[in-house]
Order: structure tokens, then sequence, then C-alpha cells
């Protein structure tokens, strides 16, 4: 996709953008917190290391305070304090992010919008749920289990993988000035240098051959002169020739005459 296809890209105003992009991130926000009232605290009695089994074994609801990073990695309360500052520092980042592809790829789009609404999500539970009196914990409300994949996580991680994965395939592919779509253009400039020095080592060998035919051409212009030249200097010799022969004859014939006459 070129400049002029971003050009021809159809952009929302800005309020109409910010409006249908806060809808969207507080979609994420209520999604990943009523889940998490609804099974967390309701379903499971907020008891940490109850669950109930969803589809058998390989999906259950488990529930778990993560004091680590997305899936419990990075487990600790110094971990806890950091990622939460991490959080509240990014968020703003990543809403910039959001408002500069504006004018680029609707997947770019949704992918930071499900990242800031993920961060609040569990910037939330980190600043809000107590577990041990305080206000703030610094702890995740998971309870999300498979089977085949070990960490447990909640909603609002899971709007922050995709969000990630589409933001990622939008910067390399999607977005007007992707990479993808910047090498594509590259090679395109580069075969378009290709072409014009191709038909500019044609037109400069369709003008050598050119000069070369008007060389012949002078050439055989040139002999045809020097042959009329030849023959006119042939026919002047001839010609005087001819006259010194008449002369000389009629010098004769009036010797000739005056002998006879003595």
């Amino acid at each position: 996709m070129t400049s002029n296809a971003m050009k021809q890209k159809k952009i929302l105003k800005l309020p109409v953008y910010i409006a249908v992009y806060v809808a969207v991130i507080a979609v994420c926000i209520l999604a990943d917190q009523l889940t998490k009232l609804w099974i967390f605290d309701g379903l499971l009695g907020a008891t940490e290391g109850k669950s109930v089994k969803v589809m058998g074994d390989f999906l259950r609801f488990t529930a778990t305070y993560n004091e680590g990073a997305i899936f419990g990695m990075f487990k600790g309360r110094a971990s806890d304090i950091m990622f939460f500052i991490i959080t509240v520092a990014a968020t703003p980042l990543y809403a910039y992010f959001l408002v500069r592809a504006r004018s680029r790829s609707v997947c770019g789009q949704v992918g930071f919008a499900f990242i800031v609404g993920g961060a609040i999500g569990n910037a939330i539970d980190r600043a809000f749920v107590c577990t041990d009196g305080t206000f703030f914990s610094g702890k995740v409300r998971d309870f999300i289990s498979f089977s085949i994949f070990p960490p447990i996580f909640n909603v609002a991680d899971s709007f922050l993988t995709v969000g990630v994965v589409l933001a990622v395939l939008a910067i390399v592919v999607f977005d007007p000035d992707s990479l993808v779509n910047g090498f594509g253009e590259e090679r395109t400039a580069a075969n378009g240098d290709e072409n014009a020095d191709g038909q500019t080592t044609k037109t400069q060998t369709g003008n050598d051959e050119g000069a070369a035919t008007d060389g012949n051409n002078d050439a055989t212009e040139n002999r045809g002169e020097r042959t009329n030249d030849l023959q006119n200097t042939a026919e002047t010799g001839g010609n005087a020739v001819k006259k010194n022969n008449a002369d000389n004859a009629a010098e004769e014939a009036e010797n000739g005459k005056n002998g006879g006459e003595k």
C-alpha cells in the first residue's frame, strides 16, 4: 500500500475516533472486572486454590492471586510494585500509539486499544484488591486454567496478548508504512531505476546507430561527389585534347595551302 492509498483511506475525525476506541477500552475493562467478580469472587468465593471444572480437566476455573506479571511470571513483592509502576507509566504511551494509529490500519488500532484496556484492568486489581488488609497489594486475580497451558490467567491478560499480536501484525504487515510495504516500495523503486537505466541505454544505442548511419550516408555522398568530379575532370581533359587536335589539324591544313601557293 503506497502513500496514495494512505491518503485515500477514510480516516475518522479525531473526536469520533476517540469515542469509538474509548468504548472499546471500556468494554475490555468491564469484561475483565465483571468476569473476576462473577467467577473469582462469586463462583470461587475468592478462595485461593479453589477450582471447578468447566470442560473436564481441559478447562478449569482456579482461583489464584498473581503476584507477578502476565501469566504469573516474575513473582515477588518487589515485582508487584515494579509492574504496577510500569503499567501506570506505560498506559499513556500505549494511548499515544492508539491515537497515532488513526491514519493506519484498523488492526493496529484495535491492538493498541486491547493493550490499554488489558493494562488498566490489571492495574485496577493491583491497586484495589486487598488480600492482607492493605490498600495496595500489587496482586491480580487470575482464574482461567487450561491443561495444555500451565500458567493461570484472566481476561485482561487475554486482551493484552491479543493486542500485542495485532499491533505487531499491523507494524509488520498491515499499516501503510509497515515493514513489508516499505520493502515492497523499495523493490519497486529499484526496478523503476533499472528500467530507466535500460531505456537510457537503448536510447543511447539508437542514437549511436543513427549517427553511424548518418556517417555512412555522408561517406557515400562524398564518394559520389568525388566520382562526379573525376568524371567532369575527364570530360574536360578529353574536350581539351580534342580541341588541341583540331587546332593542330587546322594549322597543318593552313601550312599545306601556303606551300601549294608557292
